[in-house]
């Protein structure tokens, strides 16, 4: 076989080689991408937005976008080449599987949190936009954050209301830490809560909630 021949043809399969282990050789990485718009003054998913109840309101006109990012779902398992691809393209980012997904944490959780957060933003956005017209704004105790592992996690949900700690009405989050703080580790603390979803839809037809919940939830000792 002459030394050219043999040359190309040893170069044409170490490509295919390469090709094959860039296919079938799975990296713990996954990729953020730009994903759609949303018109934060319009509809989305048949419902606006923003509503705002108890308040004369005007209509609306141009665009106030939200931007979004459209990640990978957890379990899916990128290869090396998808990887190169996604660190050379331009509007796509790989970042460890980890970073999107830490401790485990399923799409289906991740996916939950996300739409807390969004609920969370709304009443946020709703709130600021009342105070900038010198409206007065009803305060409540509202959950923003449950950490990942802690005891709240499953039980309090960000846009929660507490109403109530251990029968103990608040009115602002440094009430909640005082009664919480007066239990020992180990012991329970009940909290009444309005659900965000309760709490969502009687906002929207300008009623109080009629539905409490109580949770249990048992301390551990702040490391």
């Amino acid at each position: 076989m002459p030394r050219r021949t043999a040359t190309m043809l040893a170069s044409t399969l170490m490509l295919i080689a390469l090709l094959c282990a860039g296919v079938l050789i799975k990296v713990p990485y996954s990729e953020m991408s730009p994903g759609p718009t949303v018109n934060t003054l319009g509809d989305h998913g048949g419902e606006p937005v923003l509503q705002i109840s108890g308040h004369k309101t005007y209509p609306t006109t141009g665009h106030l976008n939200m931007t979004t990012v459209r990640v990978t779902s957890a379990d899916y398992n990128m290869n090396i080449a998808e990887a190169v691809y996604g660190w050379l393209a331009h509007d796509n980012i790989v970042v460890p599987h980890d970073t999107l997904y830490p401790n485990g944490k399923t799409e289906q959780q991740s996916s939950q949190e996300n739409a807390e957060e969004f609920s969370q933003s709304q009443e946020s956005a709703k709130v600021a936009a009342l105070r900038e017209l010198d409206i007065p704004v009803k305060s409540q105790v509202v959950v923003s954050t449950v950490f990942k592992d802690s005891p709240a996690e499953g039980k309090l949900h960000a846009g929660d209301v507490i109403r109530k700690v251990d029968g103990t009405p608040v009115k602002e989050m440094a009430d909640v830490a005082k009664l919480v703080t007066k239990r020992k580790a180990g012991q329970e603390v009940v909290f009444s809560v309005v659900p965000v979803k309760e709490a969502a839809a009687a906002e929207k037809a300008g009623k109080e909630p009629t539905r409490t919940d109580e949770i249990k939830i048992t301390t551990e000792k702040a490391e």
